[in-house]
């Protein structure tokens, strides 16, 4: 082994330098975050920037050693830093209970390790994921607090009949036409319902001094139907209030269309050609009118909005949305069979009034299985321009006309563009 390592050792020595300096510049940046921690406590952790710093490089400089000596030796070196991180913490346990400095360490231990195989992308990528969890510490637990004991249940629940149930659904069709997959369908629920819940992690993250802009920039992703009601509801006990709820609403709205995007994007990428300028459109015109309205709203106040979101992991919601979906499908199905193009643009402006996604899967997925892309776009398109226009409607038939009037050219603007975005596509 000796004899072959200096041979090699002309050609590996570049290779090798940079997997070492590598592994010191990872552990150099979770170190850092330890030392900025530490500085702002009374007792500060075991471990710093030199400590990180070293910790890695013990673990790049083992695993090369040990590729020519033998797997015992950073089989030895990590046993040795579990020793002293052991002891560490045991001398310090009292002013510091915590294991998150000594589990960081371990794990700057293994980014070298990782380094020094040669699998770069995956060791820096841990680095900052590593990072980046450290230095949210006091959101995330703010963000735990906030969690109900339902959202916790619903959340469980959800996960357990999506990463348990899902996989024994038939992958298999049913129904008129082999439209019904329950596999595919429960996807799609999963896939709505993952997009929502992360809006509404945003939002609980944003805390109860949210800004009413932020709560229509976040529930749009979850529903901008829901921020909608609730600032009709809110204006007419808070007319004060009117040209920021008057905002929420419209960034809501707007919101929505990236929001569609980024489902067709995963369910049929292709679609995208057709679907992205007139949806982007309709985005910029919408981005616009905020931009134009956040000047009237000069002073939007932070305190809470009081808008009420449901967690999207709810099992009723999402057996609802799926049922929703189903019922979608086969109308769209039988629509495009007897009328054709326009019997889809019909059914795309009647679903449109319910729901978008359930009409934006059902026209993705007919689309991958062989209708137009321009027909299933447009479809997509017609509903767009009908669902915003019943969410104006919500305002002015439920809110205070104060909310309502400073709104309605945003939505006349949005509605307009997307009417000639219809007549443009080709």
């Amino acid at each position: 082994h000796g004899e072959g390592w200096r041979q090699g050792s002309m050609t590996m020595s570049l290779e090798t330098a940079w997997q070492l300096l590598g592994a010191m510049l990872c552990g150099a940046l979770v170190g850092m975050e330890r030392e900025f921690v530490g500085a702002r406590r009374p007792h500060p952790p075991f471990a710093g920037v030199r400590t990180m710093t070293l910790i890695a490089l013990l673990g790049a400089l083992s695993t090369q050693l040990g590729a020519h000596l033998g797997w015992w030796l950073p089989a030895m070196a990590f046993s040795g830093l579990i020793l002293l991180v052991g002891i560490s913490h045991f001398r310090s346990r009292a002013e510091d209970p915590g294991l998150t400095t000594e589990v960081v360490g371990l794990l700057s231990f293994l980014i070298g390790v990782t380094m020094a195989q040669g699998a770069a992308r995956l060791a820096v990528a841990v680095t900052i994921v590593i990072t980046a969890l450290l230095s949210i510490k006091t959101p995330l637990h703010e963000f735990a607090r906030r969690l109900t004991e339902a959202d916790v249940n619903a959340t469980l629940k959800f996960a357990i009949v999506s990463l348990v149930i899902l996989p024994l659904l038939p992958n298999q069709g049913f129904g008129p036409h082999q439209v019904l997959n329950p596999y595919q369908i429960w996807w799609m629920v999963v896939l709505i319902s993952g997009i929502s819940f992360l809006g509404y992690i945003l939002i609980q993250f944003a805390g109860p001094t949210r800004g009413l802009v932020i709560t229509g920039l976040l529930g749009g992703l979850v529903s901008s139907t829901a921020v909608t009601f609730s600032a009709a509801q809110r204006s007419r006990t808070s007319p004060g209030l009117s040209l920021p709820l008057a905002l929420s609403v419209l960034t809501a709205s707007t919101v929505l269309f990236p929001r569609i995007l980024i489902v067709v994007a995963v369910i049929n990428p292709a679609l995208l050609r057709t679907l992205a300028l007139p949806l982007c459109g309709m985005a910029a015109v919408g981005a616009g009118a905020c931009a134009l309205l956040r000047r009237q709203a000069t002073s939007v106040p932070l305190a809470a909005t009081g808008v009420e979101l449901t967690n999207p992991f709810l099992l009723r919601e999402a057996v609802r949305f799926g049922a929703l979906f189903s019922l979608v499908l086969v109308a769209a199905e039988l629509a495009q069979e007897r009328f054709g193009a326009l019997g889809l643009y019909l059914a795309g402006m009647i679903a449109g009034f319910a729901d978008l996604d359930a009409i934006t899967l059902s026209m993705a997925r007919m689309s991958a299985d062989g209708t137009a892309p321009l027909v299933a776009a447009r479809t997509i398109v017609v509903a767009s321009v009908a669902n915003t226009a019943v969410k104006a409607g919500f305002l002015w038939a439920f809110g205070g006309r104060a909310t309502a009037r400073p709104a309605t050219p945003g939505f006349i603007a949005v509605l307009l563009s997307g009417v000639l975005a219809l007549f443009a596509m080709a």
